[in-house]
């Protein structure tokens, strides 16, 4: 004989009914929101008014107004610093995973960086922006890993780096050069001159300026190098 238990929510304590499990995580784009913003579970929301350039492959939901247009080969002589990235325009909101990794925020304030194109989420289109690789990966240098596409952005604007882990920033300075590990590299700021060194996955900075890296990638071997 088969015996049924039956078990209410008070004889449950800190099970939350289904109704208020969803409420309790719900997202709600408006258009009054900030153009960027983080909800609490760290996805990132993007409200357009104008024109942002994002990288759309983890949207999870998205105003049916907005307009993305694929930008790959935009760049000069078909850059692959582009790929991935999609301008989108019109009146409306997305929201996009952070998937295992974080988003950070970040706003530039008349000011330009250099950053890895793979680690560029989003940027709003009043920031200028040229392509380019990092030197030392262009040609057959480094045939098993290929170049690395660079973004620079100058001007006034926000966007939003993706990183797999906290990060950190290093100083570099003209008269002691640093080798950091390729694959911890996220970009910098200031005059640094990054070369990257075949075989041995460092790239080797002079000049002045900062790095920023990403400690996760640096230490479990995935990204670039």
């Amino acid at each position: 004989m088969n015996e049924t238990t039956s078990t209410s929510s008070a004889g449950a304590p800190g099970i939350p009914g289904l109704t208020e499990f969803m409420f309790d995580r719900l997202i709600v784009p408006r258009r009054e929101a900030p153009t960027v913003s983080l909800t609490p579970g760290g996805h990132l929301c993007l409200n357009v008014d104008r024109e942002l350039l994002v990288r759309v492959d983890d949207v999870l939901v998205r105003d049916e107004s907005l307009t993305i247009e694929p930008m790959s080969g935009r760049g000069p002589g078909g850059n692959e610093s582009l790929t991935g990235l999609s301008r989108v325009t019109g009146g409306g909101a997305l929201v996009l995973s952070r998937g295992d990794g974080s988003f950070q925020p970040l706003h530039l304030r008349d000011d330009a960086c250099f950053l890895l194109a793979s680690a560029v989420w989003a940027f709003e289109g009043a920031l200028l922006w040229e392509g380019g690789v990092l030197p030392g990966t262009r040609g057959p240098v480094d045939t098993q890993r290929g170049t690395i596409p660079l973004l620079r952005l100058k001007g006034s604007g926000l966007l939003v780096v993706r990183s797999s882990g906290p990060c950190v920033s290093i100083k570099v300075a003209s008269r002691s050069p640093t080798r950091v590990r390729a694959r911890g590299l996220l970009g910098w700021v200031g005059g640094v001159i990054p070369v990257f060194e075949p075989g041995g996955g460092f790239i080797r900075c002079e000049g002045e300026g900062a790095l920023l890296l990403d400690l996760a990638t640096s230490r479990s071997g995935t990204g670039p190098g």
